[in-house]
């Protein structure tokens, strides 16, 4: 077994819209009844043409299990990957935007105080610093895909897609397009592991530095006592907040840690 986690803390203001078991936005538009729907966002789901693999169903597959157990379709229904819904790791409160709008451009009419139009209201909207977690078993998902380099493929578009992905809920209102302050992968042969317990108290005073020096802990005291410490460990962070990271691993771009990440499963693999 070969069990990859994602750990992700993210500052984001505005609201956040969750559907399914994870932040995404089901992508718009129709779709004839006889087939599945896609899930996530319109992102994600090209990281998963991008590999050329089809790989979307076989990590995140709860909005296919519909589709006739796959017989139809030749979707194998097996999960490979778990994805939980945001933690607001600071004690949170939201707060009311009032809005007001007016069409102030008439049309030529005998009805000019008719045309156009207005409204008044208000939005709730929070702003805070999130905890989210993912999981993907490697083993499990190269037996429904089959193939070695198309496992690396997807684990690494998913680890991609999972750090820099927002939720577009209200985001032309709120323009949340925030990167994570940090992120944590780790390739574990015991189990995946959450550290959502690690936010059980609600942070307070400086929340990113606080909220990862209490991230950092919690995996290190949950390794030494259940034996789960990780085979390797990657961070992505930014910012001097998130210096206690370092305790995990040295800090490294994206982009190294999803080359570095592939070659590692890949050797793995090979070594089963």
């Amino acid at each position: 077994m070969i069990p990859f986690d994602a750990d992700l803390l993210n500052r984001t203001p505005g609201p956040l819209r969750t559907r399914g078991d994870g932040p995404s936005t089901p992508m718009r538009g129709s779709r004839p009844r006889d087939q599945p729907r896609a899930c996530g966002t319109g992102r994600r789901l090209r990281l998963w043409r991008r590999a050329d693999i089809g790989s979307t169903p076989r990590v995140r597959d709860r909005c296919w299990a519909s589709a006739r157990r796959g017989a139809a379709t030749g979707i194998n229904p097996a999960r490979a990957g778990q994805v939980v819904a945001l933690y607001c790791v600071p004690a949170r409160t939201n707060g009311p935007q009032y809005f007001t709008a007016v069409d102030d451009v008439k049309q030529d009419s005998d009805e000019e105080g008719d045309a156009g139009a207005a409204m008044i209201g208000d939005v709730e909207f929070n702003s805070a610093t999130f905890y989210r977690y993912a999981n993907v078993d490697v083993d499990r998902l190269l037996d429904t895909l089959g193939d070695a380099n198309a496992t690396v493929q997807a684990v690494t578009a998913f680890i991609d897609a999972f750090s820099t992905t927002v939720p577009n809920g209200k985001i032309n209102t709120f323009a949340h397009n925030t990167l994570p302050d940090l992120v944590v992968v780790n390739l574990r042969d015991t189990q995946a592991v959450n550290l959502a317990g690690a936010f059980e108290r609600p942070i307070a005073g400086d929340v990113v530095a606080n909220a990862t020096k209490a991230l950092v802990e919690r995996e290190q005291e949950i390794d030494a006592s259940y034996g789960t410490t990780p085979v390797h460990t990657w961070v992505i962070r930014v910012g001097k907040d998130t210096e206690a990271a370092d305790q995990l691993a040295a800090r490294q771009p994206l982009r190294d840690v999803l080359t570095e990440l592939g070659d590692a499963i890949a050797s793995r693999l090979v070594q089963e």
